[in-house]
């Protein structure tokens, strides 16, 4: 399509480029602006048509946003569409997030983390790096009753194995007549053992996934605390020019 079109410019240029992390939730926001009903049921026909969908050629949103730039799309998948539209109905609910300019997969992360540590999502950036500590803090405990309840499990296992060894050997200096108990004492010392060693492997299981959690959250926290900084730098940035343009009269 060849169409000149002044909404499709001004989608096409909220879109940007992959490389500027905020840049899908401005293109989420254009999107809304300019095509509220899309993302909203079905739309009919009599919205479609006319808008810049219908204008372009395409019969639905879904088709138009995954088509080639060269036919009037955007050459972005629909399930990556679907991905940011829902991170940005997060973004919408909490808009101090847009001035972080997270990835979407970010602000994902960044919401199931403090799900799953029963953190209530904070309300603005100040309570953001005050449940960034609370979770950092939760990790830790969490690793710590971990660790403990596998080490305990272990230790409670060989104790049960060296019961079951005592046994065997008290049966061994008995007469013959006892093999048939002997024979199920050590049946229970194999089992035993293969279930110490399941357990060793899942407690080396457990650490590797803690270590993997803390190194993502570790991340996560890092990316935030950039943010955060040039947020802030740039709030200060526009007070002193402020300021500067007051003194210049």
């Amino acid at each position: 399509m060849t169409i000149d079109d002044n909404d499709y410019t001004k989608l096409l240029t909220a879109l940007g480029s992959e490389n500027e992390p905020g840049q899908w939730f401005v293109f989420v926001k254009t999107v809304k602006e300019i095509l509220p009903f899309v993302s909203v049921g079905r739309p009919s026909y009599e919205l479609v048509e006319p808008s810049v969908i219908g204008r372009k050629g395409f019969a639905s949103w879904k088709v138009m946003v995954a088509a080639p730039k060269e036919d009037g799309g955007f050459n972005t998948p629909y399930n990556t569409w679907k991905k940011w539209s829902e991170a940005a109905e997060f973004i919408f609910k909490h808009p101090y997030l847009e001035q972080l300019r997270l990835k979407q997969g970010g602000i994902k992360r960044l919401r199931d983390k403090f799900n799953a540590a029963d953190i209530e999502f904070p309300t603005s950036i100040d309570e953001l790096e005050d449940a960034e500590r609370q979770h950092a803090e939760y990790l830790a405990q969490s690793k710590a009753i971990d660790i403990k309840a596998l080490k305990d499990n272990i230790v409670a296992l060989e104790q049960q194995l060296l019961a079951a060894n005592a046994k065997v050997q008290v049966f061994e200096n008995q007469t013959n007549d006892a093999s048939e108990k002997q024979l199920a004492i050590v049946r229970e010392n194999v089992a035993l053992s293969a279930k110490l060693e399941d357990l060793v492997k899942q407690s080396e299981g457990v650490v590797e996934q803690q270590l993997k959690i803390e190194k993502e959250s570790e991340k996560l926290s890092a990316e935030l605390k950039v943010s955060i900084l040039e947020n802030k730098h740039l709030k200060s940035m526009g007070r002193w020019a402020h300021f500067g343009k007051w003194i210049m009269g």
